[in-house]
């Protein structure tokens, strides 16, 4: 529902089939969009589709923009032991936005001045 403060949903990402990043993009920010000349046949990145969770509309409005940002949670095994990994998404569309500075330490994704994605505190794998 509408909270009036700012809060985070949390995703465990763990299963056969594991999503990577390029995937929680994805789901996060629209599909991507390749423009094809006809006559050429090359291809070129169009805009995103607004069909990601936080790009998607309803009313002229961003449909979750009272969700400040999402987690991903990674449980991971390596050959000698198990670690656990975290990274934010933040909302660019937020309207409860939440500074980087509220996890520090943890790979998070956020939009600079020019609306282009940056990587703080490190790249989830």
């Amino acid at each position: 529902g509408q909270l009036d403060k700012s809060f985070v949903i949390a995703i465990c990402s763990e299963g056969h089939f594991r999503a990577d990043t390029r995937d929680e993009y994805e789901a996060l920010f629209g599909d991507t969009v390749w423009l094809v000349d006809k006559q050429t046949s090359s291809a070129t990145l169009g805009p995103r589709k607004r069909n990601g969770f936080f790009t998607s509309m309803k009313d002229g409005k961003p449909q979750w923009g009272h969700v400040s940002a999402v987690l991903i949670y990674r449980f991971k095994w390596t050959s000698t032991n198990h670690v656990h990994q975290s990274h934010i998404y933040h909302n660019p569309c937020s309207n409860l936005r939440l500074g980087p500075d509220s996890f520090p330490g943890m790979p998070q994704a956020i939009f600079d001045d020019a609306g282009e994605l940056q990587w703080v505190d490190g790249i989830p794998e």
